[in-house]
């Protein structure tokens, strides 16, 4: 196993990121931590938020290109979640186009896992998913809500703005090349 480091803003001891560096540590995976309130809206009729993911659901979600490895990953963490969890789905010719998984902590609304089938995106579909996510979680009791991102991902990244989420802070891994 390849030694690997975390790096934020907080990172100890002051300068590890430099030193990893100057070690010909390269630099993997830049991504973005966002946070806000919940925006205004209310769930969408045709969007589905269940308690559990059915295996349509998980095709859009873990499609195969992503690996078995990875996919057994996902829902083994996904079987894992407190409750409540919701999975977020509209459905476009009764199959699942865009999905998304939250779940309410404490009163923050985890999300994470949020895609698009790719023949239908740029579509609007996961912006409505995140208006439905953000309808049940405040009924579910939540005030915020929180997510990662790959620092590259514009169009996620606008997504998530449009939402109201703003970056807390970022991070990134230091890897020894192998």
């Amino acid at each position: 196993m390849r030694p690997c480091f975390k790096i934020t803003e907080a990172a100890l001891p002051a300068g590890l990121d430099e030193r990893l560096e100057a070690r010909g540590y390269a630099v993997e995976g830049r991504s973005l931590v966002l946070t806000g309130g919940l925006a205004e809206g209310k769930t969408a009729g045709d969007i589905v938020i269940a308690p559990v993911a059915d295996a349509a659901w998980w095709r859009v979600a873990a499609p195969a290109e992503s690996g078995e490895a990875a996919s057994r990953e996902r829902l083994g963490i996904a079987s894992r979640l407190p409750a409540p969890t919701g999975f977020a789905a509209p459905l476009v010719e009764g199959a699942p186009a865009s999905v998304a998984l939250a779940t309410v902590i404490d009163g923050w609304c985890c999300v994470s896992s949020v895609r698009t089938a790719p023949d239908l995106r740029r579509q609007g579909l996961a912006a409505r998913v995140m208006m439905a996510i953000a309808g049940w979680a405040r009924q579910n009791g939540a005030h915020s809500a929180c997510l990662q991102v790959e620092a590259d991902n514009a169009p996620a990244v606008a997504l998530y703005a449009a939402a109201g989420l703003r970056p807390a802070y970022g991070y990134h891994y230091r890897t020894l090349a192998g």
